[in-house]
């Protein structure tokens, strides 16, 4: 019965050492298939993952690709309305300078002219003045002339007539010597001379001064305008 009892207690280690060793060939082999399943899944979800971080990845540049070109968008357009508004700047100083040259050449021209003016001015006035002076020498030489003239004729008149009163005192005197008949006839004819001769004589005066008068009344009104008043009324 020990013998018994002994080889059944071997047989069943036997076959619960077999089972053991199935259970564990089948669980290793289980375990193996997990893992396998597990390292399948993982494998899966790895390339899932790689390709979702990959996607994620295209995404991002996509996206940064696309920032930056809207960035690069802005920044060219911010330089060529940059360049645009210089260029627009440049132009209007351009014009601004051209429109200011112009302005210098049209001053410096409006001094020339007005330079010229003032020397035109300048020679103009010392021609009148040089006019003014020859006339105030014509004043003063035709002013000495008329009065030369005038003397000489006052002179001239005295001298007629004191020879005239001469004439008669000698003719008185000479009258005064002869006998009466005879002196009232060459009173008579004396006194006709003097007669004649004091009517002549105012008459020659008042011709020569009217032919003075009228001679300085024609040079006076002669005269042109940038004469001086005192000369023309002076010769009127």
């Amino acid at each position: 019965v020990r013998r018994q009892f002994q080889e059944q207690r071997r047989s069943a280690l036997r076959i619960q050492t077999n089972a053991r060793g199935f259970l564990a060939r089948t669980g290793y082999r289980l375990l193996l298939a997990e893992l396998r399943a597990e390292e399948e899944r993982l494998a899966a979800e790895a390339a899932t993952a790689y390709v979702l971080r990959v996607e994620a990845s295209a995404l991002l540049l996509q996206h940064w690709w696309r920032n930056w070109m809207v960035t690069e968008r802005a920044r060219l357009e911010a330089v060529r309305a940059k360049q645009e508004l210089e260029l627009a700047l440049g132009e209007q100083r351009i014009r601004e300078q051209a429109a200011y040259e112009q302005h210098l050449r049209e001053k410096d021209e409006a001094a020339q002219a007005l330079a010229r003016m003032l020397q035109q001015v300048e020679q103009q006035e010392a021609l009148q003045a040089r006019k003014l002076r020859e006339m105030e020498q014509e004043e003063d030489v035709l002013t000495h002339v008329t009065d030369n003239l005038i003397a000489t004729d006052l002179s001239a008149g005295a001298d007629g007539l004191a020879a005239s009163g001469a004439s008669a005192v000698l003719t008185r005197e000479a009258l005064q010597q002869v006998p009466s008949p005879s002196r009232a006839r060459s009173s008579t004819r004396q006194s006709s001379a003097l007669k004649s001769t004091a009517t002549a004589l105012p008459i020659a005066t008042r011709s020569v001064v009217s032919t003075v008068r009228t001679t300085t009344h024609t040079v006076a009104t002669a005269m042109p305008a940038e004469a001086s008043p005192s000369m023309a009324s002076r010769l009127l």
